[in-house]
């Protein structure tokens, strides 16, 4: 039982150690152990709760010794409020007679100086009005070692908050080898959210783009840069909610606009279907040429979306080396006209400092950004760079620099870049800073502290729902998508506009997928693509149509999940998403791979991994090269596919994706297995494993266990085995992933099988096929029949194993499984032989030869020539049959395959005490009594003593 893993973008959760403080009802805390010193990290800054010292990027922060406490304090009990009593008798303490209110007042004044932190809009110390303080700020705590023990690394995350990328199902396609099955299982409980005030929803504004009226292409740029700038401008002071850029570049896709200075009334209706937005911003700007000293005149007018009216309307005059001065102009003066409040020197001071320091590394960050938005993120990667060569310290370069390594698939790079944005973004908004360090938490698969990063900035702004679909994407990526369920149903309770939004049911599709509940899925996607139609949302109706693609096939429906992977692959190949086009084409290639048209998955695998190649993304390259190495398997060639997937670890690993590489060594592992080689595919299976937990992938950790209790089974340690399934079962339970609950049930069944205990085997095998059955696995359900089709044999019941083959069997030449048909077969030709039904017996020996030459399943081999052999002695062919047994018995030593030498031994000792060899018949089953006994293979031993007691009274 050896499944091959997925090849994906998904990381599994990062395992949190949660430490609930002392009678707290409210909140995670740090539990202080006298003597150990204790550091917590949060943003930039670092603070020992022992000694109370503040650093900042190794530097240290001036702060008095009672300020330093309550800060301890505060952090200490991060999440809850703590009364200004509470402060004065820890501080102070209840004995001391000073006039403490001043006191405290002066320490939370230092705190926040210390911190560069806003009373009104805090990030760190928040004012609970008539009651006392609150700390707010996501926090990490390194704790060391006791005392003599090994020195080890241990991040406590600190939570208390309710309550990214969304993962477009790029290869998610389940593929058997002999049995070898992929999955992807999430870790988590649900979260159940709190009641919460009603949201107060701020305007909304959208900044659409500006026309370029001198068409001077030197100066396309700024359109790009006109638009970034001015939606920054308008948003500062949290008065107003901005649309991104990305939502609105998206959304101009979706509805083919162009950069105009006015909307029409009805496009101005599509634009807030779209984006939800209540206000359009929109314009034209002329570069007036050399002889005006390089001047550029920019007209900005504000729409009403719901009505087309024009409510505002100003122009600005200024170089390009005034460009952030006229930005400041305009906004300020738009503001005044729609009625939003002037903002404040403070607030000034933080646009200023989310602006490019030069002109020119503006230029190189505006003409990146749209090449990203526009799918094209070779060219984003080196405008880009020079961005941040022009402005090293620009965080918001790094930031988008980040996002290009990230669409070609540099997993470590994309990271260092993050984290470099991340360091420099102290100067940023709190909205700003808060999502530079969610990207980075999220790109560097640090996911409790993205979903806490997240969950925070939702927080703040909840009437935002681009936040709340970044929590619960970043929830489900990080292994908790029950945590992701709870959060789609509070972001429905919004109010109806955003309420309804159909990424709200994008989201709820993909936490259905990470649980394995594919019905739930389907129907989550099918209402996506509704109500995005609707809308004209086009990219999220292919994202949509993608993963009903993939949960049709999932659920067995090939022939219904390939017009939603065409319908995709042309809506993107309509806005230029080349990407789009390559999954639209991978996907199905997998479906045709699923339909046994081998040639047409090879064509099509072909073609998006010369897409890939083109677009530079390495990762996907990686696994379009699995995909062909799937097909070049299939065709019988083993030692290919070792190529192809050796191709693919060489990806994965340029590109820093750990999560791949580890499971392109499961496959490397997979593979070796089928080939009976079980010591390489063991060693391969435990460096998967190993590679697993270092990502904290607990989804993969789950899948690459079952898949080594494969070989470790085979090799005769079956308690070992066990313990593996049983560690596997407990982790997919935990998450509530139904379909791969059902794998770990199956493998200890045939446990269970091997060690005589047929009961607990049925039980087992039953609980699988009923949660097979409930979500609709059709080929999985049929599996489940062929393995209660072996047990009824054991039983001595052939003709309820006959039943059930035939209806397996069906499904298995439906979906061209062989492996599987082959196995059905062996099973059903066996039970006729049991029934003396010798005719029909090699019958069934002939249909399995038949797969000999395209399956390269070892174990699968084993048992169809043994099951021949026993035929052919019944039907008087005894020395043939010997002679075939111990070239089995002999090949099975070779490889290791413990439990086929047990099975050529009994049948060969069968067969002499048959034939009148009964003294070495006797000892040949007295030996293999006891061996198997040793090893656990009960079942095998009791047939082997009911064999020999049989002869024996005969005799």
């Amino acid at each position: 039982m050896c499944k091959l893993v997925r090849f994906n973008r998904v990381d599994g959760c990062y395992n949190s150690c949660l430490q609930r403080r002392a009678g707290s009802t409210s909140g995670w805390g740090v539990s202080i152990v006298p003597g150990r010193e204790i550091l917590v990290r949060f943003a930039e800054f670092e603070l020992d709760l022992q000694s109370g010292e503040l650093r900042t990027n190794g530097t240290s922060v001036k702060l008095q010794p009672q300020p330093a406490k309550i800060l301890a304090l505060l952090v200490r009990r991060r999440g809850e409020t703590v009364t200004r009593t509470e402060i004065v008798e820890e501080v102070w303490g209840s004995d001391t007679f000073v006039d403490y209110e001043q006191g405290l007042n002066f320490a939370i004044r230092q705190i926040r100086n210390a911190l560069s932190d806003d009373a009104e809009r805090p990030l760190y110390v928040e004012t609970v009005p008539k009651r006392g303080y609150r700390f707010v700020g996501p926090v990490v705590a390194d704790v060391p070692p006791v005392s003599g023990t090994r020195p080890y690394g241990r991040t406590l995350w600190i939570s208390v908050l309710s309550g990214a990328v969304v993962v477009v199902l790029g290869s998610l396609f389940a593929v058997n080898i002999g049995g070898i099955r992929d999955r992807l299982k999430p870790n988590g409980r649900a979260h159940q959210p709190a009641s919460s005030p009603p949201v107060n929803m701020r305007r909304s504004i959208a900044v659409l783009g500006f026309k370029n009226v001198s068409q001077r292409q030197n100066a396309a740029w700024l359109s790009t840069a006109l638009a970034e700038m001015l939606t920054t401008e308008l948003g500062a002071g949290e008065k107003l909610r901005t649309i991104s850029e990305e939502n609105v570049a998206r959304a101009k896709n979706d509805l083919s606009l162009s950069d105009t200075d006015a909307f029409a009334p009805d496009t101005l209706l599509r634009v807030r279907q779209n984006l939800g937005t209540d206000l359009v911003l929109a314009g034209s700007y002329a570069d007036l040429g050399s002889r005006s000293g390089g001047q550029v005149r920019v007209d900005f007018r504000i729409q009403d979306a719901a009505s087309g009216e024009t409510i505002a309307s100003v122009a600005e005059v200024g170089t390009e080396n005034e460009l952030f001065q006229l930005i400041a102009r305009a906004g300020s003066d738009l503001r005044a006209r729609i009625g939003a409040s002037e903002v404040s020197a403070v607030d000034q001071a933080i646009v200023r400092a989310s602006y490019p320091s030069t002109p020119q590394a503006a230029r190189f960050y505006a003409q990146g950004s749209e090449k990203l938005r526009l799918y094209d993120a070779i060219a984003a990667k080196a405008l880009l760079e020079r961005a941040v060569a022009a402005d090293p310290k620009y965080p918001l370069a790094h930031s988008a620099l980040a996002m290009a390594w990230s669409a070609l698939g540099y997993d470590a790079r994309a990271a260092d870049e993050a984290k470099t944005a991340f360091e420099l973004s102290g100067n940023l908004s709190r909205e700003e800073r808060l999502l530079v360090e969610g990207q980075y938490r999220e790109l560097s698969k640090q996911w409790p502290l993205a979903i806490d990063i997240y969950r925070t900035v939702f927080d703040f702004f909840p009437d935002n729902l681009e936040y709340g679909l970044k929590l619960a994407a970043a929830q489900s990526s990080g292994g908790k998508p029950q945590d992701a369920l709870s959060t789609v149903a509070s972001l429905r309770k919004l109010s109806s506009r955003l309420g309804d939004d159909p990424r709200i049911d994008r989201e709820e599709s993909q936490a259905f997928n990470f649980l394995g509940d594919y019905k739930q899925q389907l129907a989550a996607a099918s209402t996506t693509v509704k109500k995005a139609e609707v809308r004209g949302a086009r990219l999220l109706a292919a994202s949509a149509q993608l993963g009903k693609c993939y949960s049709l096939a999932a659920l067995g429906t090939n022939k219904e999940a390939r017009p939603q992977c065409e319908s995709a692959k042309q809506i993107f190949a309509s806005v230029g998403d080349r990407n789009g086009v390559a999954m639209a084409l991978d996907f199905t290639a997998q479906l045709s791979f699923g339909d046994g048209n081998l040639a047409e998955s090879k064509r099509l695998d072909q073609e998006a991994l010369g897409i890939f190649h083109q677009t530079g993304n390495r990762r996907r390259m990686g696994t379009a090269l699995s995909h062909l190495a799937n097909v070049t398997w299939q065709e019988g060639d083993l030692d290919g596919a070792l190529r192809g997937y050796a191709a693919a670890l060489a990806n994965f690993q340029e590109v820093g994706d750990r999560l791949n590489v580890a499971a392109a060594k499961d496959n490397l592992g997979s593979v070796h297995y089928l080939k009976g080689d079980l010591k390489v595919s063991q060693n391969l299976f435990q460096e998967a494993l190993s590679g697993f937990r270092e990502v904290g992938s607990k989804t993969s950790v789950a899948n690459a266990l079952e898949n080594l209790a494969a070989p470790v089974s085979s090799q005769g340690d079956l308690e070992g085995a066990r313990k593996m399934l049983e560690e596997a079962l407990a982790i997919d339970r935990k998450q509530g992933v139904k379909s791969e609950a059902a794998w770990g049930l199956a493998g200890l069944g045939d446990i269970d099988l091997a060690e005589g205990k047929l009961d607990d085997a049925s039980r087992n095998y039953n609980e699988a096929l009923s949660i097979r059955t409930e979500i609709g696995e059709k080929g999985t359900i049929a599996e489940s029949q062929l393995a209660l089709a072996i047990l009824a044999l054991e039983r001595g019941q052939p003709a309820e194993t006959e039943t059930r083959i035939h209806e397996a069997r069906e499904e298995f030449r439906k979906e061209k499984q062989i492996d599987d048909e082959m196995l059905a077969d062996t099973v059903l030709a066996r039970a006729f032989l049991a029934g003396h039904k010798y005719a029909e017996g090699q019958k069934e020996i002939e249909a399995g030869k038949g797969f000999v030459a395209k399956s390269q399943n070892r174990a699968n081999q084993f048992q169809l020539g043994i099951a021949a052999a026993e035929l052919q002695a019944a039907r008087g062919g005894i020395e043939q049959a010997r002679q075939s047994l111990l070239a089995i018995l002999g090949e099975a030593n070779r490889t290791g395959f413990l439990e086929y030498q047990l099975k050529a031994r009994l049948a060969l000792g069968e067969i002499e005490t048959g034939s009148g060899k009964v003294a070495a018949g006797h000892a040949r089953l007295n030996a293999l009594q006891k061996d198997a006994a040793a090893k656990g293979f009960v079942l095998i031993a009791r047939k082997a003593a009911h064999a020999d007691d049989q002869k024996l009274a005969s005799k």
